[in-house]
C-alpha cells in the first residue's frame, strides 16, 4: 500500500512538473510571436529596424524597388547594410530637417496595423492582407459576398490618384480581393486563382513604391 501511495505521488509529481513546462512553453511561444510580429509602430520600428543583417527580409521588403534588391545582394558587410539603409530611408524622407522620417514612421505604423488586424496562418504583415494594407493602407470601402466555391470573398476598395491603367469602370480604383479558406485570407488573381496577387496589382504595388521616392538623385552609399 505504501508503495501505491509513494507511487501515485510521483506520479502526481511527474504531471504537474509536465505541466508546468508546458504552461511555460506556451507563455514563450506567445512571448515570442508578440515579439516578432509588434502591434505599436515603435515597436515595429525598434524590431524591424534592429537587425541590419536581416533588415531586407522584413516588412520593408514590399518597398524594395528592383534595383534596391539588386543592390542590397551585392553588399557584404553590416558596416555596407547600415550605410544602405540609411540611404534606402533618406530617399524616402520629405524633409531632412531633423531626425524624423514621415514615411518611415506612416510605414511602420501600417504594419503594426497588420499585425494587429490579421490573424490565420500566414499573420500580420506576412499575410495576403497585410501585404496589401501595408503598402496601400486602409481601403477607402469593403464589399463582400459569398465565394464562388463556398467562403466569403471580400473586395478591398482603393482609390489611388495618379496610376497609370484603367483598373475598373471607376478611374483610378482599385480592387483587391481576398477569398476566405481554411487558413485564412487569401488573394485572388484575375483568374480565380488562390494566393496569388494578380499581375495588375504587382505594378500598382511597383508604382506606388517609386512614387515615393522623394530624391531620386540621392547617391547610394560607396559611389
Amino acid at each position: 500500500m505504501r508503495n501505491n501511495r509513494g507511487m501515485d505521488k510521483r506520479i502526481r509529481l511527474t504531471t504537474c512538473i509536465a505541466f508546468a513546462a508546458l504552461c511555460i512553453l506556451v507563455l514563450v511561444a506567445a512571448a515570442w510571436g508578440a515579439e516578432k510580429f509588434p502591434k505599436t509602430a515603435a515597436e515595429a520600428l525598434a524590431l524591424y529596424e534592429g537587425d541590419t543583417d536581416d533588415w531586407a527580409r522584413g516588412p520593408v521588403q514590399y518597398l524594395m524597388l528592383d534595383n534596391e534588391s539588386r543592390a542590397w545582394r551585392r553588399l557584404k558587410s553590416t558596416e555596407e547594410r547600415r550605410r544602405f539603409i540609411t540611404w534606402f530611408w533618406m530617399r524616402r524622407d520629405s524633409e531632412l530637417r531633423d531626425n524624423r522620417n514621415p514615411f518611415m514612421e506612416d510605414f511602420y505604423t501600417r504594419v503594426a496595423e497588420a499585425n494587429e488586424r490579421f490573424g490565420g496562418m500566414p499573420r500580420g504583415w506576412l499575410s495576403d492582407r497585410g501585404h496589401a494594407w501595408v503598402l496601400l493602407g486602409k481601403p477607402h470601402s469593403i464589399r463582400q459576398r459569398p465565394g464562388p466555391s463556398g467562403g466569403e470573398l471580400t473586395t478591398w476598395i482603393y482609390h489611388v490618384p495618379g496610376i497609370s491603367m484603367a483598373l475598373t469602370r471607376v478611374p483610378n480604383e482599385l480592387h483587391v480581393q481576398f477569398v476566405q479558406t481554411n487558413r485564412s485570407w487569401e488573394t485572388v488573381d484575375d483568374y480565380g486563382n488562390v494566393g496569388i496577387f494578380s499581375s495588375v496589382l504587382f505594378d500598382i504595388f511597383e508604382q506606388v513604391n517609386a512614387a515615393a521616392i522623394e530624391r531620386p538623385d540621392l547617391e547610394p552609399p560607396g559611389q
